[in-house]
């Protein structure tokens, strides 16, 4: 059973977003199972490394539709939000491997990235949506 499992509150309505965020948990998931299985430092290694650079990928991703759609003073939150995240993402993999790592990443994914979803993604997505369009 994986450790982080995909919740319909996590969706912010965005098929794009959604998808890049179900596979942020995934690969969460994939690095959570790799250190609780006592798997090699390269496998935990590799695994960390795909999680960091698809996070990079999703956030670069993410800015430029918001970019497009929400309001300056949100975006340059949310970005401030993005650059939080990446740092203590960052942070778990200086700590090398260790005992207290799982519970680091699992208290990132659950009370970091997870509630960035559920708050300022779906806060963004929701301004954009009520942002009146010019014709």
């Amino acid at each position: 059973m994986s450790q982080f499992v995909w919740k319909p509150e996590y969706e912010t309505g965005n098929g794009t977003i959604d998808t890049q965020h179900k596979q942020l948990v995934e690969l969460a998931n994939l690095l959570h199972k790799a250190i609780t299985r006592g798997q090699g430092k390269a496998i935990i290694s590799e695994a960390f490394q795909a999680l960091r650079r698809y996070t990079h990928e999703h956030f670069t991703d993410e800015e430029a539709f918001f970019e497009l759609v929400v309001h300056s003073e949100l975006l340059a939150k949310h970005k401030a939000e993005h650059v939080k995240l990446a740092h203590e993402l960052e942070e778990l993999g200086a700590e090398g491997i260790s005992e207290g790592i799982p519970d680091a990443l699992e208290k990132w994914v659950e009370e970091h990235l997870i509630l960035h979803m559920m708050k300022s993604d779906q806060e963004a997505l929701h301004a954009a949506s009520a942002t009146p369009r010019l014709p």
